[in-house]
Formats: structure tokens, sequence, C-alpha cells
């Protein structure tokens, strides 16, 4: 079982949800 193609459809949108949250954050403060 590939593990490293499973990784990437995991970290790309964590990395889009994670990046969201930060930038409203950013911009409530």
């Amino acid at each position: 079982m590939p593990v490293i193609p499973v990784f990437i459809l995991w970290a790309v949108p964590a990395i889009i949800v994670i990046g969201g949250g930060i930038y409203l954050i950013g911009h409530m403060h």
C-alpha cells in the first residue's frame, strides 16, 4: 500500500484548512 500518495492526499486539504484558519484569525484581530 503506497503511503506517500495517501499522505499527500491528506496533507493538501490539511494545509488549505490550516492556512485558511490562520488567514481568518489574522484578519479577525
